[in-house]
């Protein structure tokens, strides 16, 4: 179930970011020629890593927080991608 709760919440991010929605006309997918979207996730458990896999698969760049080093290490170990983690702090997490 979580693992269908990351995906959904990535794709019903995306519709809400749309202006069909009255968003800021954003679009996850990456688009060539331009910056791709920002996502940040918080939390590296199971639903953050398969929300974190689908914003990859749209060619958004990544940033998740969670206050475990151990679980951020295992998200950059299962997804091989380039994503950025970082432990919660409200410093960092407001530059984001």
């Amino acid at each position: 179930m979580s693992e269908i709760a990351g995906n959904t919440s990535m794709l019903i991010a995306g519709e809400y970011l749309s202006t069909a929605n009255k968003g800021k006309g954003l679009m996850l997918g990456g688009v060539s020629g331009l910056i791709p979207t920002s996502v940040v996730i918080i939390g590296a458990g199971t639903v953050g890593e398969y929300a974190c896999r689908t914003a990859l698969g749209l060619g958004s760049s990544v940033v998740v927080f969670d206050d475990s080093v151990t679980k951020l290490r295992r998200l950059q170990n299962n997804i091989n991608s380039r994503i950025s983690t970082s432990t919660c702090n409200l410093k960092c997490c407001l530059k984001h």
